[in-house]
């Protein structure tokens, strides 16, 4: 990967990680509030937990071994054994879990706007808590025994041919390669292929509704008051269905090049560099789009800044 480039979104994990913890604090220590107690902020929470650990584990598992760190450790100690490969795992794992968060929150958008008087009836407490389950239970039902089946040999790659024509480098790595290449081909692809192309159909047919919903909306509700307390209610499921839209935008722009990748595994350095600035920018853009949306977040977020100075100026009195 590009040196300043791979610099630029590992700054921006440093920055963005922390700042995505406190959101999903606030968002967990008034999760009883009644303007953030709606089952979107609790479906963005859970994508918030899967946005940490993909990321986090694919810049321990898969970048930092491409730079030569934990590779002696872990993928040529262990050369031929399980932890390489689950540690390769890790990553998928979250990137599904992530994949599963999206199309809920699009799931929430779509109830929200094209039906809106089921809305609270679809998202129960008890219904909420499954969706949550599945979205974690079902990847780790896939990707559970993915190390027992996807098995090779990690080795160093040799002077001059690198990893060769018939193995598999560790994500783009000029480090360390993966024997058995046409078998983990085979597995990821007959994973990801249908786990994208499902989610991207499902997603963007989605938002298709919605949009279209809207636009119908807005021609039948003309001479409603802009003021009137339906119309602020349902303008604020607008802004959040606007923050849900720009985060699937970004997972189709990294949809399209992890289609790529899939199909050209091993001379996709170029489309590699572009994967993980918008997987970072996708794991991690959550907050940010939450706070700029959400106006009671960003109200509870300024109280706890302001609540944190004020404490710092008693201190220094």
């Amino acid at each position: 990967m590009n040196l300043p480039l791979e610099i630029a979104t590992t700054s921006f994990w440093i920055i963005s990680a922390p700042f995505y913890v406190v959101v999903i604090a606030v968002l967990i220590a008034y999760r009883r509030d009644a303007d953030l107690s709606s089952s979107f902020f609790a479906l963005s929470v859970s994508l918030g937990f899967a946005d940490l650990f993909e990321v986090t584990s694919q810049i321990l598992l898969q970048r930092f071994p491409k730079r030569g760190w934990f590779v002696e450790e872990i993928y040529l100690k262990y050369s031929t054994g399980l932890l390489p490969v689950f540690c390769d795992q890790f990553v998928w794992y979250g990137v599904m879990v992530q994949y599963i968060g999206i199309s809920l929150l699009t799931l929430n958008r779509f109830t929200a706007i094209v039906m809106p008087t089921r809305n609270d009836l679809i998202w129960t407490n008890r219904n909420l808590k499954l969706a949550i389950a599945l979205q974690w239970g079902i990847p780790a039902a896939i990707y559970g025994p993915i190390p027992f089946i996807a098995t090779g040999t990690y080795l160093r790659p040799t002077v001059g041919t690198g990893c060769g024509n018939n193995v598999t480098a560790l994500v783009g790595s000029e480090v360390v390669c993966w024997m058995n290449e046409e078998k983990i081909r085979s597995t990821y692809i007959s994973l990801h292929l249908p786990a994208n192309t499902i989610t991207l159909a499902f997603n963007s047919i989605a938002y298709v509704i919605i949009i279209a919903s809207l636009v119908a909306h807005k021609f039948r509700n003309t001479a409603v008051k802009k003021n009137s307390l339906g119309w602020n209610n349902f303008a604020v499921e607008i802004k959040l269905t606007i923050a849900a839209l720009i985060m699937f935008l970004i997972l189709f722009g990294t949809m399209s090049l992890t289609l790529i990748v899939l199909f050209d595994i091993c001379n996709a350095g170029f489309y590699f560099e572009i994967f993980y600035s918008l997987m970072d920018l996708f794991a991690l853009c959550n907050p940010y789009l939450l706070v700029a949306f959400s106006t009671p977040l960003r109200e509870h977020l300024l109280a706890l800044l302001r609540r944190r100075e004020k404490h710092a100026y008693l201190e220094v009195s």
